[in-house]
């Protein structure tokens, strides 16, 4: 009996110490749990929070993208108004270089027209007798129209026309003066010739 009370005794020393070790590995994993639910609150916590940033990046994502395709629009509207610019910019220079030839054929006419002026007036004094009114009175006609040059071609013809058909112009003139009777033929050639340079500048500015 002595001997069962002893072991026993050893049977509950033991059961004793298996408890406190089973109390010490108890209170271990109580506090390795309350880490470990520290640990998973803290990382709901940081899961909440990234899971608002990504849907705050997401709401900027989508304005990001409705920004970039307003954006790019306008990008394809400016190409196409530059596009449209650089065609006008480009006919507008062809127009310029047509106007700058018709310009450059206009004042050669104009110049032709002047040193026909010049020439036919020069032959004009050169053949009037000294003291002829009429003659003189012509001269000065012509000489006082210099502008109409410039205004337009028919001008001259008509001032060319009316000098050639004066017939106090062809009274004044002596029988036999040929220099005189050139100078008349000369002033009825030319405004054929005036508008013959007319007709040709102004195929030159159509082509």
């Amino acid at each position: 009996l002595l001997v069962k009370l002893q072991e026993r005794d050893v049977q509950v020393k033991e059961a004793l110490a298996s408890e406190m070790a089973m109390r010490d590995q108890i209170t271990k994993y109580s506090a390795k749990y309350d880490e470990l639910h520290k640990s998973l609150a803290s990382s709901n916590e940081t899961f909440d929070r990234f899971k608002r940033e990504i849907e705050k990046m997401n709401a900027n994502m989508i304005k990001v993208e409705r920004e970039s395709r307003k954006w790019r629009s306008k990008f394809d509207e400016a190409n196409k108004m530059l596009a449209g610019l650089v065609s006008e910019k480009k006919n507008m220079d062809e127009l310029l270089a047509q106007k700058d030839r018709q310009l450059e054929n206009l004042q050669k006419l104009c110049r032709t027209l002047q040193e026909q002026r010049v020439s036919l007036l020069q032959q004009l004094k050169q053949s009037a007798p000294e003291g002829d009114k009429s003659l003189e009175s012509s001269a000065q006609s012509l000489e006082s129209s210099p502008k109409s040059l410039e205004s337009s071609p028919k001008s001259l013809e008509t001032n060319a026309n009316n000098t050639a058909e004066d017939p106090q112009l062809k009274q004044s003139a002596p029988e036999g003066d040929k220099s005189l009777e050139s100078s008349a033929q000369s002033l009825e050639s030319s405004p054929k010739s005036l508008e013959t340079n007319a007709n040709n500048t102004a195929e030159d500015l159509v082509h």
